[in-house]
């Protein structure tokens, strides 16, 4: 990998220093993986894959922790935790908008005939996968109490529709998952603070 920088003229006619994304090539692991996929999931599975992954959208999750707001008592605990949850999906929709400016990878369904009849989101924005990162930080919030293992198994399934619909390598997937559980514990710690 390595940043490429090109010089371009600003309004003024000056040279300015542009940065250019970091193009990340696509893993034989990968490929060798969202190939299969494509071969052996069949269409209704990935669309029902893809219906699976909006539970995951940043969209939906903000509504869904609009909708906690609203139903919660003022200053109970209920409240504080969907405020937590707005916070933390924010900060991970951030984030993962902000990673997909700096790296460009090109999504598998670019590549590979997903079995779907459209291409997911933008061409080059497969690294990491936000609904993936998304999962990760929602498994971290509701880790405790006795569903803790259900609730990381079912976000894992979730995260995992990704790479079904090819809108994400494997490796996009599992970076998203990762890196949502940190964002998720700095919300959790920035809490605590107040």
């Amino acid at each position: 990998m390595r940043v490429t920088q090109a010089r371009s003229r600003g309004a003024d006619g000056h040279g300015s220093l542009a940065l250019r994304p970091i193009h990340l090539r696509i893993a034989a692991l990968d490929f060798r993986i969202a190939r299969s996929l494509a071969r052996s999931v069949p269409p209704s599975i990935a669309r029902t894959a893809d219906t699976l992954g909006w539970l995951c959208d940043a969209r939906v999750l903000l509504a869904l922790g609009g909708l906690g707001i609203l139903c919660a008592p003022a200053r109970s605990s209920s409240r504080a935790a969907a405020t937590r949850f707005i916070a933390t999906i924010g900060a991970t929709t951030m984030l993962h908008h902000a990673m997909k400016r700096v790296i460009a990878q090109k999504r598998p369904d670019r590549t590979i005939p997903n079995g779907l009849d459209e291409n997911t989101g933008r061409a080059f924005d497969a690294m990491p996968s936000g609904h993936a990162m998304h999962a990760g930080a929602i498994a971290s919030f509701f880790e405790s109490g006795p569903q803790a293992a259900a609730i990381w198994l079912i976000s894992g399934a979730l995260a995992g529709t990704r790479m079904l619909t090819l809108a994400h390598w494997p490796s996009g997937v599992v970076a998203g998952f990762v890196l949502g559980v940190p964002v998720e514990r700095c919300s959790r710690v920035a809490r605590s603070m107040r």
